[in-house]
């Protein structure tokens, strides 16, 4: 890194501190290369001053220009709508507004700046990537066990029709109750290993992640990959991804605002997950697989659909480490002898009902109900959060 990296150094502690999600430092700074690939250095200098919470342009522009940037705020405008292009920053826009308002604020990096890079990735950015989050952002996991932003649910198929599935369980009930947008787009991760000539090993699946609502219309705007789906192609299309052994990981509320379709080799969640010690410990989930040995064959499918490694045979019988198992029921839904069935844990998570309910109960966990409550007053008073 060069002496006049200090912005970016500065930006790196400010989405760490202020989003909900933890960006720490590397020993390497590959955190700081990553941020070069997207954000110039006055992008950099002008987010710095974005908050966790989306604010209009006034507000921003009041605060860059008190703080020493000469900047119009038509070029702010411009800046800020080329950073959100890039998949630097977040962006809403308010509805109920005539003319319809614009808001920017600070993006986390995971689930977030990475993610909004599909359709515009390079192969730089993907090493880069790759190597910060399985060296350094791997240890957030392991220290974070209240911080979940997804969670897997089960393949419906996968549970015996006589066995209550709650709605948020429940993928096909997930998308029915869904009244707006549905669109699907490329995934960034299989994007990346495509570029790192490691593809993924379950297929040549590659649009597979899935927005809803006011993010599936902002998916329309952002990415070239993105199409807007039915109900009814979007049920065919999950059919066949799980009959593939694909797990589902929607955001962790009952209504999402995303759905993502992974696979243990390019998913960079389940394979970061993958290298700690008892991932299943660091996971929402309801389910997991149990083998009745005495109907195992030792026919090791199971052994090679399994995302998480958590099936091995021992004796020639197929055995679950509950330390690694999601409950995802990828497992159960080819056990031609039906020697494998998914089971309800003793102690349910309900996830959270919303979005932004979802968020604030991290920032919560990570400030404390008083730094909420101070975030909250900053806001209403203009301040940056």
């Amino acid at each position: 890194m060069t002496d006049d990296d200090s912005q970016y150094h500065l930006l790196r502690h400010e989405i760490d501190t202020r989003t909900a999600n933890a960006f720490p430092a590397s020993e390497t700074g590959l955190e700081i290369r990553i941020l070069k690939q997207i954000f110039t250095p006055l992008e950099a200098q002008i987010a710095i001053h974005l908050s966790a919470f989306p604010e209009n342009i006034n507000r921003i522009h009041k605060r860059v220009t008190k703080n020493g940037i000469d900047i119009s705020i038509h070029e702010l405008e411009e800046l800020l709508d080329g950073l959100v292009r890039k998949g630097g920053i977040i962006y809403e826009k308010l509805l109920f507004k005539k003319p319809k308002q614009k808001m920017y604020g600070l993006l986390q990096f995971v689930i977030g700046i990475y993610e909004m890079q599909v359709d515009k990735l390079t192969k730089e950015l993907a090493a880069d990537t790759e190597q910060y989050l399985h060296d350094t952002f791997v240890h957030t996991f392991q220290s974070s066990k209240d911080h979940k932003q997804m969670r897997t649910i089960p393949v419906n198929k996968s549970i015996a029709v006589d066995r209550y599935v709650a709605n948020y369980d429940n993928i096909k009930e997930i998308i029915e109750k869904k009244t707006g947008p549905i669109v699907i787009l490329n995934c960034v991760c299989k994007e990346s290993k495509d570029l790192l000539e490691d593809p993924c090993k379950l297929g040549d699946t590659r649009n597979c992640c899935i927005t809803f609502d006011y993010a599936a219309v902002g998916s329309l705007d952002l990415f070239p990959s993105a199409r807007e789906i039915s109900k009814t192609e979007l049920l065919e299309l999950l059919d066949e991804y799980q009959d593939l052994g694909f797990v589902l990981q929607p955001e962790n509320c009952i209504s999402p605002k995303f759905l993502c379709v992974c696979c243990g080799c390019c998913c960079g969640v389940l394979s970061t997950y993958k290298t700690t010690a008892h991932p299943a410990d660091s996971w929402v989930s309801n389910y997991y697989s149990q083998v009745d040995p005495k109907m195992c064959t030792g026919c090791e499918i199971c052994v090679k659909r399994c995302q998480m490694e958590a099936i091995s045979l021992v004796n020639k019988k197929a055995t679950v480490d509950l330390t690694r198992c999601f409950g995802c029921g990828n497992c159960v839904l080819k056990c031609t002898p039906n020697a494998i069935t998914l089971h309800k844990k003793d102690k349910i998570t309900k996830p959270s009902r919303f979005h932004k309910g979802l968020y604030l109960d991290f920032f919560r966990k990570k400030r404390g109900l008083w730094g909420v409550l101070k975030m909250l007053g900053l806001y209403l008073l203009g301040k940056k959060v």
